[in-house]
């Protein structure tokens, strides 16, 4: 690719980022940086995994409260029990810590998903991911719908290298967004796979 070619694609990408920071930030999600949104629920899990007050709503509230001094019915931990093990390293954190490095937890994931994807070169997916509002959405609602599709991106990356058992289990840590994968058996099932 030529260097006008490429500074014309960082130029794009460079727009639609600062665009889709300033919108998801301004019109969608106003005060999402200070960390009252999604991760509120997750950080209640973390802190809570492997104790039997998991899915106690009073116990959340209580953990959420000293947090960040808010809570919410809408931020009660639903998610599978191991999942919040799966979190348990960022309970070890005070709130604001916790929330920075979910932040770059969940851009880490984003970037490596875009990495491992098969399919149109490089910088088409980086232009492509730097102008999806939605993305930049759930980045800044504490969601973690990065993680679920680099489990899935790399779960692809290593059925197309003939891999199926590594890229089955791959695609088990993608589990905490069970309901978005329920039909991938069916799917796997009618191609017919062997081996």
């Amino acid at each position: 690719m030529s260097s006008p070619s490429l500074m014309r694609i960082v130029a794009l990408g460079a727009l639609g980022l600062g665009f889709n920071l300033w919108a998801a930030r301004n019109l969608f999600l106003p005060g999402a940086t200070t960390g009252r949104n999604d991760f509120l629920s997750f950080y209640a899990g973390a802190t809570l995994a492997g104790t039997a007050d998991l899915y106690d709503p009073a116990k959340i509230s209580e953990v959420q409260l000293r947090a960040t001094g808010e809570t919410g019915d809408s931020q009660k931990f639903i998610r599978l029990p191991c999942y919040a093990i799966f979190l348990k390293p960022l309970a070890w954190f005070p709130y604001p810590t916790a929330y920075i490095l979910w932040e770059l937890l969940s851009a880490t994931a984003l970037m490596m998903a875009l990495l491992l994807w098969p399919g149109p070169p490089p910088e088409t997916k980086w232009l492509i991911a730097c102008w999806m509002l939605p993305v930049f959405v759930g980045l800044l609602n504490g969601q973690d719908d990065t993680l679920v599709w680099f489990w899935i991106a790399l779960s692809a990356r290593l059925l197309h290298r003939k891999w199926p058992l590594a890229a089955g289990i791959a695609l088990s840590f993608a589990a905490s967004k069970y309901h978005l994968l329920a039909m991938i058996p069916i799917v796997i099932l009618a191609q017919e796979r062997n081996g």
